[in-house]
C-alpha cells in the first residue's frame, strides 16, 4: 500500500492522481446531494446551429469525434471518471515497469518518456471508454427521440406558434422532423424564428403530445 502510495504521487503520475481524486470528490460531494448526477452532462447529440445570416443549418462535421469516442451517451462526469481510473491504472502500471527495468538513457530521459506516454494513454483509456459505454448508446438509440430534443434548435414553420397552436421543424443530418410545438403563456414566435426546445408534453387525455419551445437566440452574435 505504501508503494503504491509513493508510485502515484510520484512526479510522472501525479497528474493523473490529482485528475482522479479531483473525480472522486466530485463523486461525494453527488453523494451528499450538492451537485445534481447531471449537473455537468453535455449534449454532443446536437444536429442544429443558427447563423446571423443563413439561419438554421445541420451540423455537419461538428462534435465528430465526440461522437466517434461515444462522448455524451452517458453522463459525461461518468465517462470522465472511466478515462480518468484507465490513464491512473496504465500510468502507474507502466511507470512501475520503467522504474523496475530501465537502464541507460531510459533512465536519463525518465520524466520526457513519462510525457510521450501520456499521449498514448489518453487515446488508448478514451477508446476503452468507447467500447465500456457502447452498450449504453445502443440502448438510447431504442428510446423514443422524444426524450433527447430538450435544448435543442428548431425554427418555426406554421404562421406562428402560440401556446395553442404551432409547428416547428428540426433538421437533422440525414432529414428533419415536423413538431407540434406550444409557447409559454404570452409569447409568440413568428414564421422563421428560431425556437429552442424547453420541454416535451404529453397529454394522454387529449391523445397529443407537443414541444414547449420559447424564442432562441445566437449569444455569440
Amino acid at each position: 500500500m505504501i508503494e503504491l502510495f509513493e508510485a502515484a504521487f510520484s512526479s510522472v503520475n501525479i497528474v493523473y492522481t490529482i485528475l482522479l481524486i479531483i473525480l472522486l470528490v466530485y463523486w461525494c460531494i453527488v453523494v451528499l446531494g450538492i451537485f445534481d448526477f447531471n449537473a455537468f452532462d453535455l449534449d454532443v447529440d446536437a444536429d442544429v446551429d443558427v447563423d446571423a445570416d443563413v439561419g438554421i443549418e445541420g451540423m455537419e462535421g461538428g462534435f465528430s469525434w465526440l461522437a466517434f469516442f461515444n462522448i455524451g451517451e452517458v453522463p459525461i462526469m461518468l465517462y470522465a471518471t472511466i478515462v480518468a481510473i484507465t490513464m491512473w491504472v496504465i500510468s502507474i502500471q507502466m511507470n512501475h515497469l520503467l522504474d523496475q527495468y530501465a537502464t541507460g538513457w531510459v533512465t536519463e530521459y525518465r520524466g520526457w518518456i513519462a510525457v510521450g506516454m501520456s499521449v498514448p494513454i489518453v487515446i488508448f483509456a478514451l477508446l476503452l471508454a468507447k467500447f465500456i459505454v457502447f452498450p449504453v448508446k445502443k440502448f438510447r438509440q431504442r428510446l423514443p427521440q422524444a426524450t433527447k430534443l430538450d435544448g435543442k434548435v428548431c425554427r418555426v414553420t406554421s404562421p406562428q406558434v402560440d401556446e395553442n397552436y404551432g409547428r416547428c421543424e428540426l433538421p437533422k443530418r440525414d432529414s428533419s422532423l415536423i413538431l407540434n410545438a406550444r409557447t409559454r403563456p404570452g409569447e409568440v414566435l413568428r414564421k422563421g424564428d428560431p425556437a429552442e426546445i424547453i420541454e416535451h408534453v404529453v397529454n394522454e387525455d387529449a391523445k397529443e403530445d407537443y414541444y414547449i419551445v420559447t424564442k432562441w437566440y445566437n449569444h455569440n452574435l
